[in-house]
Order: C-alpha cells, then structure tokens, then sequence
C-alpha cells in the first residue's frame, strides 16, 4: 500500500467516525405529551346539545399509541370517517343535531386484537373497561339504550351488532352501517345465509318494531310494512321473497337494502323506507315522543323527491 493510500483510507475512517459522533440519538416519541397524543380514555366531544339525552361514542381496538396523534392521527381519521358516514345516510342525516357525538380514545398494545363472537370486546378493551369509558363519555352509567356505541376493530372481521352497540371493521363504514341498523333500529338481517334461523323470532314485534323489515307473510294485506303500498315515491315497497337467512318462508320490503348487502366503495345502498321508519321511531322513542305514520311519511319525503 502507497503512502498516497494509506493516507486516503485514514480520511474516509476519519470522516465516518466524525459522521458517527455527530449523529444524534433517534427521537422517541414522548405519548404522555398531551399537547400531541391522545390520553388514554380521553374524550373528544365532537358535537354536543344540551337538551340531547341520545349518545354516539365512537371507540376503536388495534391502534397504537403512535396513531392517537393529534395532528393527522389515524385513530381520529377513522373516528371522524365513521361518524361522518353514519350521519350522511338517511335518516340519520335528518337528526343529527338530535344526538351528543364523541370519540373515546383508547391504545392498544399493538394492532392485533382477539375479537370474535366469543370474547367481544376484544383483549384489549374488556367490558369492564368499555363500560367505564362510556360513562365518562356521557355521563350515563352502564350500557344504556340511549347511548349508541360504535366499536372499530382495526383487522378483517365479521361485524356484530346487538343493544346499542356496533362492531365492525374499521375500513369497512358500510358494515359500521348495517350494524347500526341491527343495534339501533333493530332491524333484522335481509339476506339468506346457511339454513336460516328460527322463524318464530319474526312473531308480533311488539311495541318497539323489532325485525319490521321482515314477516313471514306475503300477504299484502297482512305484511308488516302494507301501509306503503300504493304511496307515491315508495314504488319500490313490495313483498321479496329471502331474509333472515332463509331462502324461503321469510319476505322483506325492498330488492336491496343495506341490510341486505353492503358495499366497500362508499355507495350504500342505505336504509330502505321501513327500516327509515324504525330508526326515526326509536329516535323519538327514546326522546319520549309519539310518531304517527303520516308524521313519519312527511319527514321522509326528502329521501322519496
């Protein structure tokens, strides 16, 4: 090796050690700094009426700690995302300043969780913790009828939805939907799956209009929704054959609905009249209000033009 080498390789090991030394240590984000992160079980109130007693708290399971920043985090994306979607489909458009909406912020360990029907919520959000949560949110203690939870699970899963509460994957807002429609309008499912269900659970829905989007008659003199036969704008109110996973012997109102099938391109199919009907019913149910048939008719309108 030449000196003119040697004195070559000196400087290159020279610079890297000085690039070495000059290097600053990695930032570790600091996620206690409230002023950039979400605390755990922070609540962000996003729209809020004093006279409202009904609730929409949006939850999610599978987010770091690294998502719940509050300059462009994913986890608030996702809430406003769902919140915004479920407020722009009808009826819910209509009476939106009829409910208290918030975001719950909660960590997980990592983006894996444990859900399925067996354990819901998942690993990383226990009822207990769920509960208490919510009560911070609204004030209101327990799981309560006035208070519509919607519970993002951020993996592939299959959607629940039962007592207010709505589960379902969290790219997926049509799903969010379709669950909102079981668990706040008590709608049942439109769509046959395997071998049906017990048709006995579609008896008198009572008072409350559990499943009035599905009978087990197609006589249009007996049928749940008979009343929109014939009305101007409803021309798509028939008598379908197939719901309640069952081929046969089970009729809905519509061709299609979203709960029938929902889709992944942001084009719902929406509510169909009757299960309008039953959200815009428990809404003022749950304000300790009357709705005639004819009052409904006229606040539908606007989806029928």
């Amino acid at each position: 090796m030449n000196i003119r080498t040697f004195c070559m390789l000196g400087w290159v090991l020279s610079f890297l050690l000085s690039c070495q030394r000059s290097s600053p240590d990695p930032i570790i984000p600091d996620y206690t700094d409230a002023t950039r992160y979400y605390q755990e079980g922070e609540v962000e109130v996003i729209q809020q009426y004093d006279d409202n007693q009904i609730f929409v708290v949006f939850v999610a399971d599978g987010y770091t700690r690294a998502t719940l920043r509050k300059d462009g985090g994913i986890y608030r994306s996702t809430a406003i995302q769902h919140i915004e979607y479920l407020f722009g489909q009808a009826p819910f458009s209509q009476f939106r300043d009829h409910f208290n909406v918030s975001i719950i912020y909660a960590a997980s360990t990592d983006s894996s969780t444990a859900f399925n029907y067996g354990d819901q919520p998942s690993s990383q959000m226990d009822g207990e913790k769920l509960a208490r949560y919510v009560e911070a949110a609204t004030g209101i203690e327990g799981f309560s009828e006035q208070v519509q939870v919607l519970f993002a699970v951020r993996r592939p899963v299959n959607g629940f939805g039962g007592n207010k509460t709505a589960y379902f994957p969290a790219d997926q807002p049509d799903i969010m939907l379709h669950e909102v429609g079981h668990s706040f309008g008590n709608l049942g499912d439109e769509y046959q799956y395997g071998q049906g269900a017990p048709l006995e659970l579609l008896a008198d829905p009572g008072t409350r209009g559990v499943n009035s989007n599905l009978d087990i008659t197609d006589d249009p003199e007996q049928v749940k929704w008979k009343r929109y036969f014939g009305l101007s704008g409803y021309e798509d109110v028939g008598i379908f054959e197939g719901g309640f996973y069952s081929d046969t012997g089970v009729w809905r109102p519509t061709q299609t609905s979203v709960m029938r099938e929902t889709r992944d391109d942001g084009l719902s199919h929406g509510f169909n009249a009757v299960g309008r009907e039953a959200i815009v019913r428990e809404i003022y149910r749950l304000e300790g209000k009357s709705l005639s048939f004819e009052a409904f008719l006229e606040i539908d309108q606007v989806n029928v033009e």
